[in-house]
């Protein structure tokens, strides 16, 4: 039989080639024309027994175990090395199986394969089953060895898979950070540049007192009308300032327009509304932040008792900066703690923040299914209402989403409302004319 060092250079030598991936079957042929040896391919199994009975120097065939022919029909590599034998038997032929499958492994080297090779290939893997199968002369082996050959294949098999299912997962796992950085990096560039172009705008939600039927004010609301001219909420637009880290850049363009646009409302008669601004961590450790927004609300004629500042929930008063938040606090000319009124009923939030005068509670009932209907919290909100009103702090009660919710407000004393039931958060243009409509009918019932 001829050594591997022959093999080398001897053109004589035939490799049939069985795979019905073009691209794959390319690949196999270059490998083998490159060791020197004469490659042959085929796309099925009749193509490879035709190859195989006019082609004499052919000794190896490397096949696959799954494809399909031109015709669409299933083949199956292990028949292909069954009915070569069968048709061939004087030839010595040696087959060498190309397989993902695992599975495959024992059947090929049961039905007379000589090694078995994982996908996907490593060429010199490849070369070196060639030519152990060109020297194996076909021969059969022992039960002895072809026991201790199928669990080396196997032990190398399952380290394969092994290696190659960390790769997918790492390659995954780049993906998908890679998807993130670049979702990050497009929603930072687009808060930016809507910051830049002025897309971020305050909507303003109207605030009624229940007992006179007038508008009491306005609440914050940011939206931001993007190049589609789809209007994105206030958590679609904190979302995309965190990652930009844009989100006191965000919230300051906010202020500062409701600011302005309230010194347009005064002009109009309206001179005597509040309005809420929100405020965030971030500002309360700037030092002077608070006196900024004041100074630039009493330039464009405003009264600085106009402005109330909405304390974060998230505020520290034992951080590095206690100081700093302590003199912005100090600086508010009327502060406003929220309190959401949801299934929870967690209030642990206002308890970091005794010590703090405030003018205002926003009892949130945003969040609270069927308020009207569950006693816990109305049992929450009527003790707040009635603990407020003690203290000489205005309630007011946000979130207000149907007639029944507003009824038992207004039965229980609260006196301050807004919510959708009274009125969505509108355009600055839209808001005005819905304040001067109310304004003219302010004994018309709420």
């Amino acid at each position: 039989m001829t050594n591997s060092t022959a093999l080398k250079t001897d053109r004589d030598f035939g490799v049939l080639l069985v795979e019905d991936d073009a691209t794959a079957l390319d690949e196999l042929t270059e490998i083998v024309d490159l060791e020197g040896w004469t490659p042959y391919a085929a796309s099925s199994v009749n193509k490879a027994l035709d190859i195989l009975a006019r082609t004499p120097s052919i000794g190896v065939v490397v096949t696959d175990v799954h494809f399909v022919d031109e015709n669409g029909e299933s083949d199956n590599g292990i028949q292909l090395i069954s009915r070569a034998q069968a048709r061939f038997p004087d030839r010595g032929l040696s087959f060498v199986v190309l397989s993902g499958d695992p599975d495959s492994l024992r059947s090929s080297v049961l039905t007379g394969a000589v090694d078995f090779l994982n996908k996907p290939l490593n060429s010199d893997e490849l070369v070196s089953a060639i030519e152990a199968a060109w020297q194996s002369g076909g021969e059969e082996r022992t039960v002895t060895e072809l026991t201790e050959f199928l669990l080396e294949k196997m032990q190398k098999t399952a380290s394969a898979l092994k290696m190659a299912n960390d790769d997918l997962q790492q390659v995954s796992l780049d993906q998908g950070e890679q998807m993130q950085a670049d979702s990050m990096n497009l929603k930072a560039k687009l808060i930016r540049r809507a910051l830049r172009n002025g897309n971020l705008l305050p909507w303003l939600q109207p605030q009624v007192d229940l007992s006179t039927g007038k508008l009491y004010g306005f609440d914050t609301v940011a939206r931001w009308i993007d190049a589609d001219g789809e209007v994105k909420n206030a958590e679609s637009i904190l979302e995309f300032a965190r990652q930009a880290k844009a989100q006191e850049e965000v919230d300051s363009a906010i202020r500062s327009a409701a600011i302005r646009a309230m010194s347009f409302f005064g002009k109009t008669g309206l001179n005597d509304c509040v309005i809420t601004l929100y405020t965030s961590p971030e500002f309360l450790n700037t030092l002077g932040s608070v006196d900024d927004v004041v100074n630039e609300a009493v330039g464009i004629g405003l009264e600085p008792e106009q402005l109330k500042f909405e304390l974060p929930a998230g505020l520290d008063l034992d951080g590095p900066n206690k100081k700093v938040v302590l003199k912005n606090l100090a600086c508010m000319p009327k502060r406003v703690l929220r309190i959401d009124l949801d299934s929870s009923c967690d209030f642990s939030h206002v308890a970091a923040l005794q010590g703090i005068g405030f003018d205002q509670i926003n009892l949130d009932l945003s969040q609270a299914q069927g308020f009207h209907l569950q006693s816990e919290q109305q049992s929450v909100a009527r003790a707040l209402i009635g603990l407020a009103s003690a203290m000489g702090i205005e309630v007011n009660a946000r979130g207000v989403k149907n007639p029944n919710e507003l009824a038992w407000l207004k039965d229980n004393g609260c006196v301050i409302v807004q919510g959708d039931h009274i009125s969505k958060p509108l355009p600055v243009d839209d808001a005005l004319i819905w304040a001067q409509n109310k304004q003219s009918s302010a004994k018309e019932e709420v």
